[in-house]
């Protein structure tokens, strides 16, 4: 079996630091708070990861990244979420991505101690080692 990284999960995967770039308005999104440190609960384990790397892209041993841009819930789920790049584009690394998000949890962001629904872009790299 070929090892994944996707860049700090385990020694085998790594999630890059999940920092905000300009993000690019969002139609469906409705929070006007923007969540640039996450503090993460749940990251997808190494068998999620393996199963929604692009097959093709798998035998071709071709790496790629992605980013979603979605919307946490009060309660830190991501929800809403829509592919914000993709890298090579039509590779699949987008949809992959997308099919991550139901794994991610994070602390939701407060505002005067309250939970509130923020946006957060979350970016990973598919590396094939």
């Amino acid at each position: 079996m070929r090892r994944l990284l996707l860049g700090g999960l385990t020694a085998c995967m790594s999630l890059p630091a999940f920092a905000l770039e300009d993000q690019p308005s969002q139609p469906y999104v409705q929070a006007t708070h923007v969540i640039t440190k996450p503090h993460w609960k749940a990251k997808p384990n190494p068998p999620q990861l393996y199963n929604v790397f692009p097959r093709r892209a798998l035998q071709r041993q071709i790496a790629g990244s992605a980013s979603i841009h979605c919307l946490v819930t009060t309660r830190g789920k991501l929800k809403a979420c829509s592919i914000a790049s993709e890298d090579p584009p039509d590779a699949g690394f987008g949809k992959a991505e997308l099919a991550l998000a139901r794994y991610f949890e994070l602390e939701p962001m407060t505002v005067d101690g309250k939970p509130v629904e923020a946006e957060v872009t979350v970016p990973i790299r598919f590396d094939i080692k």
